[in-house]
């Protein structure tokens, strides 16, 4: 199960492979697959619960923390809930909270830091044990030590699951076994972080000038 990153500046296309790898959008030439078979034979409902998506806009109820990660999933128990939410590190928040798991998080999750609303959308999306997580910009506008803990998330999932890293922030992707380099819509260069840096190319350049951080 690889971690695969996929870098570029805005609008090179990047966000554009979410809704095609979850069948929001239907490509215009190619065709997706998944295990080598077209995403087009697949029950899209029964494949996107295999799918995991943490975006940079996590969408909350203002409700309690517990029904905002178990939400259509009634059949949850404790300890699942309670793993989920120490792999994201979000019990180092929840545990000072009055009411806990109870604590209701306002409209949009607001009564939350940005962090902190970042950090329990990854815990409920890993309460699904999807095979594929796919973090789309998603610490894209954290503080360093949130950033810091959705890094770790990611370095202990890596091997168990298929992970796809969307970013336009190089520091965010050199743990990554592959790095794909995209620039006007099309991928340009490929490969891990030393051997991208070694061709000195596109992707070296982007470094240089600090064009993706």
């Amino acid at each position: 199960n690889p971690l695969f990153a996929i870098v570029g500046p805005s609008g090179s296309g990047k966000s554009t492979i979410t809704d095609l790898l979850t069948g929001l959008l239907t490509p215009t030439n190619g065709t997706i697959r998944f295990d080598d078979r077209p995403l087009a034979q697949y029950n899209l409902v029964s494949l996107r619960q295999h799918i995991g998506v943490i975006s940079q806009d996590i969408l909350l109820l203002n409700d309690s923390i517990r029904t905002n990660l178990t939400w259509g999933q009634d059949d949850l128990d404790e300890t699942t809930v309670h793993q989920a939410l120490k792999q994201a590190y979000c019990l180092e928040f929840i545990d000072q909270l009055d009411d806990g798991l109870d604590t209701i998080i306002g409209d949009r999750g607001l009564k939350l830091s940005g962090g902190q609303r970042q950090r329990l959308g990854l815990a409920r999306a890993l309460i699904a044990n999807p095979s594929i997580l796919i973090l789309d910009e998603a610490t894209s506008s954290l503080d360093a030590e949130s950033e810091h803990f959705i890094h770790q998330t990611i370095a202990s999932l890596k091997g168990s699951k298929t992970i796809i890293l969307i970013s336009h922030r190089l520091a965010s992707v050199k743990q990554a076994d592959t790095i794909i380099v995209m620039d006007k819509g099309q991928v340009i260069e490929k490969g891990s972080w030393s051997d991208l840096i070694d061709k000195k190319g596109k992707f070296e350049l982007f470094r240089q000038l600090q064009l993706l951080d």
